[in-house]
């Protein structure tokens, strides 16, 4: 669809011109730094270990049914596009568009999720959900897109329209199983052709994509912890090559365990297990899920506290300046004093 909307647009270039173009880049912005370049989670571990979701990455979120994937996702969509204003879109193939908006207005507003399905919702909790998405904040979009068993023509095509008129920041699919593509023999070619697909639509239009995937059974036959490994995801070999960052949503308690190595509750937690980070480290980040609210916060197993994203540091995505902040460390680690910063020494 790109080729078709620009065919002269070239992507050759040569290294010397770009290794140039890159410290241009650089040494306009010297000093300066950013710990969060890419579209935040609003969940800071998460977003301090990937950097937030770059541009032109895929990423994958796998688990089995019932680990909150869907949850986790929208939560941290609506995180990026309420809290940092970014314009993304959401391709739902599962749920409908009414089953989402439910889960988006259950996180606002702390109002349980079933009573919102049952609408089990008095004049008063009416008058405060308006109240709460009366105004629009910024001009940034969130589109949801719940085509059923939608083609991946369609994806690539809603997409690129969606990124000429709206310019948005990333792409969530929820899930990459359930997207058709044509013209394959057996399922496993037609999930790796989907994969290279999404990982060139993420390339092409320089956004994120973040995509959920079903994990095999064999998890569920598998003795021990049961905690998902890379060679779970479901149907394709080729997911895992194709992705930039790879995490398992986990949840202890659904197996049964109860305690961890420490003997804390798992009630509630939610591990995210993230087996591929092209870009970092690899590691566990927790999170506790107010399941009644379809939400998601980070939580601490040393101190059993729990960060929400209204408790989120905004200076992860601002620029600071590295410089200052090297001096700054420097005088604590020299123990500077008054007398040492007034000395030719220091002046020099």
């Amino acid at each position: 669809m790109f080729n078709v909307l620009q065919p002269d647009v070239s992507k050759t270039q040569e290294a010397y011109d770009a290794i140039n173009s890159t410290l241009d880049y650089i040494g306009d912005n010297l000093g300066k730094y950013q710990e969060v370049t890419g579209i935040p989670t609003g969940l800071m571990n998460i977003d301090k270990r990937t950097g937030g979701f770059s541009e032109g990455h895929l990423i994958i979120i796998g688990g089995r049914p019932s680990m909150g994937k869907t949850t986790f996702v929208i939560n941290a969509a609506w995180n990026a596009y309420k809290h940092f204003g970014h314009s993304g879109m959401f391709f739902s193939c599962e749920m409908s568009t009414k089953e989402i908006t439910r889960l988006i207005i259950a996180k606002e507003t702390g109002i349980s999720a079933q009573d919102l399905k049952r609408n089990k919702i008095s004049s008063i909790q009416m008058h405060d959900i308006r109240r709460v998405f009366d105004t629009k904040e910024s001009d940034s979009v969130f589109l949801i897109d719940d085509t059923a068993n939608a083609q991946i023509t369609h994806i690539l095509a809603e997409a690129t329209k969606a990124k000429l008129k709206h310019d948005i920041k990333f792409i969530v699919i929820d899930y990459l199983q359930l997207i058709k593509a044509a013209g394959h023999r057996n399922r496993y070619s037609e999930v790796s052709a989907i994969s290279k697909e999404l990982k060139a639509l993420a390339r092409n239009l320089e956004i994120p994509v973040i995509a959920l995937a079903q994990l095999s059974r064999g998890v569920e036959s598998r003795g021990g912890d049961k905690r998902p490994m890379l060679s779970d995801l479901k149907e394709s070999g080729d997911i895992e090559q194709d992705a930039d960052s790879v995490g398992f949503l986990y949840r202890p308690e659904y197996y049964g365990i109860m305690e961890d190595e420490r003997g804390n509750s798992t009630e509630g937690i939610t591990e995210l297990i993230w087996r591929k980070n092209r870009h970092g480290e690899i590691g566990v980040d927790l999170l506790k899920m107010e399941k009644k609210f379809s939400n998601f916060v980070e939580f601490d197993d040393r101190t059993g506290f729990t960060t929400s994203v209204e408790d989120y540091d905004m200076n992860l995505v601002k620029l600071q300046d590295y410089n200052e902040n090297t001096i700054d460390n420097f005088k604590q680690k020299i123990g500077l004093n008054e007398e040492l910063e007034n000395s030719d020494w220091w002046n020099n």
